[in-house]
């Protein structure tokens, strides 16, 4: 089954669906000036929305198709208007300097080049946030399989280019149960 599909199939089960945005990104909207964002691997939608509602121009990109079909009829419920775009985030491609904002929640880039081409689509003193999973030795209850976490301090050096303005490791209690996560947000300087 490819990437595609199964995405799919997760979706169409009902995983996947919250509304809610991340607290993380409620906790920094007051602080990223507006324009434009670029959320990667948007789901159905919750933290696209969002943004829009908060002001900001929002492309949302993902692989599922489910999970956009839901974003769309969140986004079109709340009167909000987002770019969604079905595909691959490697497969995208944008000029350079053009987002204020490119969030990325729980999607793993192993890749430093890709990295690199995303920082390259930020404009000067624009902010890159990132939550995901980390590998940790607590029991937790949540979360994608040990290949698909970072170690701890592995995303500090993805981010090595960019000015990091808060970086958190954290084990969170959830509805679900505990999961260990990362948290940054980084801007990118003059250079």
């Amino acid at each position: 089954m490819d990437e595609e599909s199964r995405w799919n199939e997760k979706y169409k089960k009902g995983r996947h669906r919250r509304e809610d945005p991340s607290r993380f990104l409620i906790s920094w909207i007051e602080k990223i000036p507006k324009g434009k964002a670029l959320d990667i691997g948007c789901g159905a939608g919750r933290n696209s929305i969002y943004l829009a509602e908060n002001g900001f121009d929002v492309t949302g990109i993902d692989i599922s198709s489910e999970a956009l079909k839901i974003a769309r009829e969140r986004a079109e419920k709340k009167q909000v208007e987002v770019d969604w775009v079905h595909g691959d985030y490697r497969n995208y491609r944008t000029d350079p300097e053009t987002y204020n904002l490119i969030n990325i929640s729980y999607l793993y880039i192993d890749d430093l080049n890709e990295i690199k081409d995303l920082v390259k689509s930020l404009k000067t003193d624009g902010y890159l946030m990132w939550e995901h999973h980390i590998k940790t030795d607590v029991d937790i209850d949540i979360g994608p399989d040990e290949e698909f976490r970072y170690e701890r301090g592995e995303l500090l050096k993805l981010l090595e280019n960019l000015l990091v303005i808060e970086y958190n490791e954290v084990i969170e209690e959830t509805i679900q149960g505990k999961r260990a996560i990362v948290k940054t947000i980084a801007k990118k300087n003059k250079r």
